[in-house]
């Protein structure tokens, strides 16, 4: 995300020359100087909300003042999407000898514990609209199990809920995100949590990192994997595993993401909505490989794995192909 409305206007002239379908951008919450630029963006059609940061990832965007963030959730009726590991609990990896199996270790379940009860205090004391990002832990699922307000929504990637530190063993770097893949006690916290209703979206977190990136030390190697072109794919493999029904799916991948953001014309297949359209044949299955994959990266932690594949796309009731 950028932090200044100059910057965020330079994005939206970008997408309306290049992108294939309708985008809005999340500006980062960095400190107290950034605020006004947020309030001005926010009256923009192609803003999107505030993404707060409470440690630090690949981007320089830590939000250190926690009075800025109470100051801002007051004053802006924006969505609040926050990365929830805390900085005070994440070391910083300087040796050599280090991982990407280590990777969970370094960037304990505690950061998201943390992160999540400040969200959770935020959303008692406020009317704020607050989302969470990437959710991948046991511990928080509990904590949203018991925490149910209709302003509070959160979300679930797909290699939070197909990959376990293990993976970590075989793919290396290319399968370190922040916040990290965890046990299988917790992707299966996660996958029970997606039957409940916890989740209000199944989202990509989308880092499209090149592999002379990822192929650097741990410790210089960013975080995050390309989760574009694999999110509907993945999503639709757990209703081909009946972990969760048709419908469910497009609620998670579609009507739940178009209500967090308040998208009103999107998300379902009604009259006078967009008609924005994936079809698929869940009978048939894909073995995705990297030189499928349309992002620049061109390359997928979900490789020689098996997926169902979209087979059309209309966006505003055009069809659309790369």
């Amino acid at each position: 995300p950028t932090t200044t409305f100059e910057r965020f206007l330079e994005k939206v002239a970008i997408a309306r020359k290049k992108a294939w379908c309708n985008l809005k951008f999340f500006m980062a919450l960095a400190g107290a100087e950034n605020l006004k630029e947020i309030e001005k963006a926010s009256k923009h059609e192609a803003f999107a909300g505030v993404k707060v940061f409470l440690g630090s990832t690949t981007a320089s965007l830590l939000l250190s003042d926690i009075k800025v963030l109470e100051k801002a959730v007051r004053e802006l009726d924006v969505l609040f999407a926050f990365h929830s590991e805390v900085e005070s609990h994440i070391p910083n990896p300087a040796d050599d000898r280090m991982d990407a199996s280590m990777h969970h270790i370094l960037r304990p379940t505690k950061a998201v514990v943390e992160g999540l009860r400040l969200i959770l205090e935020l959303a008692e004391k406020s009317h704020a609209r607050l989302h969470v990002c990437h959710v991948s832990s046991k511990d928080e699922v509990l904590m949203l199990k018991d925490f149910r307000a209709s302003r509070l929504s959160a979300e679930v990637t797909p290699h939070h809920l197909f990959f376990t530190c293990e993976d970590t063993k075989r793919l290396g770097n290319l399968l370190k995100a922040n916040p990290p893949v965890r046990t299988k006690e917790d992707r299966d916290a996660l996958i029970s949590a997606l039957k409940e209703g916890i989740f209000s979206a199944i989202a990509s977190d989308h880092a499209p990192h090149l592999l002379k990136e990822k192929a650097m030390p741990y410790h210089k190697a960013p975080s995050g994997v390309p989760g574009l072109d694999t999110t509907v794919p993945f999503a639709l493999r757990l209703v081909q595993e009946n972990v969760i029904t048709v419908s469910e799916a497009q609620y998670l991948l579609s009507t739940g993401p178009a209500k967090v953001a308040r998208l009103y014309s999107k998300g379902s297949v009604l009259e006078g909505f967009d008609a924005d359209l994936i079809l698929c044949d869940l009978k048939a299955t894909w073995e995705v490989k990297d030189k499928d994959i349309l992002s620049r990266c061109g390359w997928t932690p979900f490789s020689s794995t098996l997926g169902a594949k979209p087979l059309r796309v209309f966006i505003m009731g055009n069809e659309v192909s790369p």
